[in-house]
C-alpha cells in the first residue's frame, strides 16, 4: 500500500506545482496587460494636457491679432509683403505708423513705431504668410488676394489674411497627429504646431464716404 501512497503524494504534489506555475502565468500576463494599459492611459492624458494647453495658447494668439487689427485708425496699409506690413495703428491717444514683422529665428511677431525698436508682441508663431484683400476704387468689396502690395493698392487694401502655425513644448502622441499638425524638433527641442488662419478687416474709405452721402 504504501508505495501507492507515495504515488498518489507525488502526483499530488506535481499537479499542485502546476497550479502554482498557471497561476503566476496568469498573474504575469494580467501585470503585464495592466502595466500596458496604465501606459496607454497616461500617453492620452498627457495628449489631452497637450491639447488644451494648444487650445489656450491658440485663442490667446489669435485674440491679441484680433484686438490688434481693432486698434487700425485709417483704412489701407501703407505696404505689405509676405511677412511684414505696415499701418495705422491707434496708440497713446494717436494714429501711428507701426511696421509688423514676423522674426523668424526667434519666432515672434513683433511690432515697432516708425522710426523706434521692435519689440515682442507675440510669441510661439512661425510660418507667417500673409495676403492682402484689395478692393477697386470705388467699393470695399475684396477683388483679388496679392501676395504684396505698394502703397497705391495698399490704400485700396481692406482685409488681411494670416495663415502662421502656433507652437507649444510637448512630445508628438505615438499615433498619428491632427490633420494639419506637425512636429518639429530643431534647437534640441520639440515643440508641435498647429496652422492657424485670421482674417482682420481694415477700415474703408469708401465705406465711410458711402455712408456720409
Amino acid at each position: 500500500m504504501r508505495p501507492l501512497n507515495r504515488a498518489k503524494e507525488a502526483f499530488q504534489s506535481g499537479f499542485s506545482l502546476l497550479e502554482v506555475l498557471l497561476s503566476l502565468a496568469l498573474a504575469s500576463a494580467i501585470l503585464l496587460a495592466a502595466s500596458h494599459l496604465l501606459q496607454v492611459l497616461i500617453q492620452r492624458a498627457s495628449w489631452w494636457q497637450l491639447l488644451s494647453q494648444m487650445v489656450v495658447t491658440r485663442q490667446a494668439v489669435v485674440r491679441s491679432i484680433a484686438n490688434l487689427g481693432g486698434q487700425v485708425c485709417q483704412a489701407g496699409i501703407l505696404q505689405g509683403e509676405k511677412s511684414q506690413w505696415r499701418w495705422h495703428l491707434q496708440q497713446s491717444g494717436s494714429c501711428q505708423i507701426y511696421d509688423m514683422r514676423l522674426q523668424t529665428s526667434h519666432q515672434q511677431l513683433q511690432k515697432r513705431r516708425l522710426g523706434g525698436r521692435y519689440t515682442t508682441f507675440i510669441d510661439s508663431i512661425s510660418a507667417l504668410e500673409v495676403t492682402y484683400g484689395v478692393s477697386a476704387e470705388d467699393d470695399c468689396v475684396v477683388r483679388q488676394w496679392l501676395a504684396q502690395v505698394d502703397h497705391s493698392q495698399g490704400q485700396q487694401t481692406v482685409m488681411l489674411r494670416l495663415k502662421f502655425a502656433v507652437g507649444i513644448q510637448g512630445q508628438a502622441p505615438e499615433y498619428s497627429l491632427p490633420v494639419g499638425w506637425y512636429v518639429d524638433k530643431s534647437n534640441g527641442q520639440e515643440k508641435l504646431w498647429q496652422p492657424t488662419e485670421v482674417v482682420l478687416s481694415l477700415p474703408c474709405n469708401n465705406s465711410i464716404s458711402s455712408s456720409m452721402e
